[in-house]
This record gives structure tokens, C-alpha cells and sequence, in this order.
């Protein structure tokens, strides 16, 4: 568990399973994610059973619950973890209801510095569809730069200034 002032970053539980459902069933929200459209209830319960499943390689790594601390409700859905080019991947989805407050900004920048400084990982990439204005932003807004294209959309690279 890692902690900001304003939110707690915990890994997901069972009982997140209704709240990460409200999240993965709206479109909007998935819109410009893997599937691409929103999520039937056993497909999220499914998805958050693998999340459980999952054996990080660090302290850092894996699948993450924010949590605002005023609310001590889960607000979105982050990821970093290794890619088949063994760097790590940086993927989050906000609730719908959180939107336009900066949290996905400052919760990737929390979580982004926390692995550079703390656990001495130089490199993280993340991707986002072309049309996904938002991500684009937050991912910039972060420090990352565009480092490719490809059919799937942009990749981004964050770089440690060791």
C-alpha cells in the first residue's frame, strides 16, 4: 500500500468487484481501453479475478485501487507492469464521476515517481488510442513523451533523469 495526501493506492479486493463493475459496465469509460466497450458483470468479475491472481515482480508492480482518502471510495483503476520489451506499462481508467478534477494526472505522477525514485525502474512506457485526447494529456502533463505508432494507436516513453 503506498499513500499520497489525498489518496491511498491499494491493491484490489473482492469487494471492489461492484465498483470496478460501475467503471468497467460504462462505456465512455471504456471506450478507448482493450475491449473497447463496456464490460458485462462476469466479464469484470472475470478481469478482477485475474487482477487477484496476478504476482507482481516488485512491490511497485501490478494492479493498483486508488482510493480517495475524504470519500474512502475506489476512483479508478491503474496498472503498471511489465511488457514483453520488460518495461514497465503505465494503464488507468477513472470513474466517469471523477473526470476533470486532475486525478488521473496526479495519480500517474505518484505512481510513475514512486517506481523511478523508490524502486530504480529508468523506463515506462504506456499507450493510448490516437482519438484519446484525455490520456494524451495526462500522459504528457506526466513527463511522457510520444515514442511510436503504430495500427493500436500512440506509445509513450517516461525516462528516469538519472
Amino acid at each position: 500500500m503506498f499513500k499520497s495526501d489525498k489518496f491511498i493506492f491499494r491493491r484490489f479486493r473482492v469487494e471492489d468487484l461492484d465498483e470496478l463493475h460501475k467503471m468497467e459496465g460504462d462505456q465512455e469509460v471504456m471506450k478507448f481501453t482493450g475491449p473497447g466497450r463496456a464490460q458485462s458483470f462476469s466479464e469484470s468479475e472475470i478481469r478482477l479475478k485475474k487482477v487477484l491472481e496476478y504476482i507482481p515482480e516488485s512491490e511497485v508492480m501490478g494492479f493498483w485501487a486508488p482510493i480517495e482518502r475524504e470519500t474512502n471510495k475506489l476512483i479508478g483503476w491503474f496498472m503498471l507492469v511489465k511488457t514483453k520489451e520488460n518495461i514497465p506499462e503505465l494503464g488507468f481508467m477513472i470513474a466517469k464521476e471523477y473526470w476533470g478534477k486532475g486525478y488521473a494526472t496526479e495519480l500517474s505522477k505518484y505512481l510513475c515517481n514512486l517506481a523511478i525514485t523508490e524502486f530504480g525502474i529508468d523506463k515506462i512506457i504506456a499507450r493510448t488510442d490516437r482519438n484519446n485526447q484525455a490520456s494524451i494529456k495526462v500522459l504528457e502533463k506526466v513527463g511522457f513523451k510520444l515514442s511510436g505508432e503504430d495500427k493500436k494507436g500512440y506509445r509513450f516513453l517516461l525516462e528516469s533523469k538519472k
